[in-house]
């Protein structure tokens, strides 16, 4: 992900790619999104060692064979696929109770597109915390985690959160601003991120992407055209 300054009002979508399936490291790339396949695991097979194994396999396969021919697209679908086939193999070396249920593991399960929207959430707002981490007079993070968490709140009580926080004076007005900052770049955060995960992305890849997995209204109201 890009962290550097986004628009003043609007965001790209595809500014940049890494394509995935090119990474140097590919084991490494993949551990991005580790978490997405273990929840899954464990949600299908109820099973959190099993899963812990089959990925274990999963990531040594990638470590010395790199992602290979695979088939070029959404990184998502890939992963899918590499997490039901490294659940197979595990059983076949460890038959376990239960058996994994890969028929069920599909990429339009909607349990894997929630587990893959939470990984990237969480992605986004770490990109989001670091930012502020690295530009100390920031409060982006901090506005949009107190608005996040306290959405009953008024502009004024959450401003006094954030100072309390930060232990700076934070007024209603600078919070305000600090906000519309913040879901600026959280949306570009997002874009990039969904962009990462896709293979020589258009506008239009991205746009469907963050569509499918439930993203795309976070995004909307900063694009520059209407999409």
């Amino acid at each position: 992900m890009n962290s550097s300054q986004p628009p003043d009002r609007t965001i790209q979508l595809a500014r940049q790619s890494t394509r995935w399936s090119q990474a140097d490291s590919a084991g490494g790339y993949t551990m991005r999104y580790i978490t997405a396949m273990r929840n899954y695991l464990i949600d299908l097979w109820g099973d959190g060692e099993a899963a812990d194994k089959s990925l274990v396999l999963l990531l040594g396969h990638l470590a010395s064979k790199g992602f290979g021919e695979s088939e070029k697209g959404r990184l998502r679908d890939y992963l899918l696929r590499s997490a039901r086939a490294a659940a197979t193999a595990q059983y076949r070396r460890e038959p376990t109770a239960v058996v994994p249920p890969v028929d069920q593991m599909q990429v339009d399960d909607p349990a894997w597109i929630q587990n893959w929207q939470e990984c990237l959430l969480a992605r986004v707002w770490r990109g989001l915390e670091r930012f502020e981490h690295a530009n100390p007079t920031q409060i982006e993070y901090s506005a949009l985690r107190m608005a996040t968490d306290h959405p009953s709140d008024t502009t004024a009580m959450l401003a006094v959160r954030v100072s309390k926080l930060r232990n700076i004076a934070i007024t209603p007005q600078q919070f305000s601003d600090a906000l519309r900052a913040a879901q600026l770049r959280f949306a570009q955060l997002i874009a990039d991120e969904v962009t990462d995960t896709l293979e020589s992305p258009t506008t239009e890849d991205v746009n469907v992407e963050l569509s499918e997995i439930g993203l795309r209204h976070l995004v909307d109201p900063f694009l520059g055209n209407p999409q």
